[in-house]
């Protein structure tokens, strides 16, 4: 179970605060917690979107590359699959461009 200041982050940000300045700041909050963390919300954000995502750009096979890689590390924080997500990021950043 969460602590008290991890629960009351996730419940901090309000429907009606949802400009995109709101929400980048929300997100930034996380850091506090540590990485994992960070990733866990993350990766709870982007199971949200990616069905939408996924319907919009069939042929974009990234983002769901990088959440596979993202859970990976949630089970096995070693330096292997650190090093596999970071390449991984890298690939699709340089394939972007």
């Amino acid at each position: 179970m969460p602590d008290a200041p991890l629960l009351a982050h996730l419940r901090s940000l309000e429907a009606g605060s949802l400009t995109l300045e709101a929400m980048e700041a929300w997100a930034r909050g996380f850091a506090r917690f540590g990485r994992e963390v960070c990733v866990r919300v993350a990766v709870a954000c982007a199971e949200e979107v990616l069905p939408c995502w996924e319907r919009s750009f069939p042929d974009v096979s990234e983002p769901r590359t990088q959440l596979e890689a993202a859970r990976d590390w949630l089970r096995d924080p070693g330096t292997e699959t650190r090093r596999k997500a970071l390449a991984l990021a890298q690939h699709d950043s340089v394939a972007a461009n």
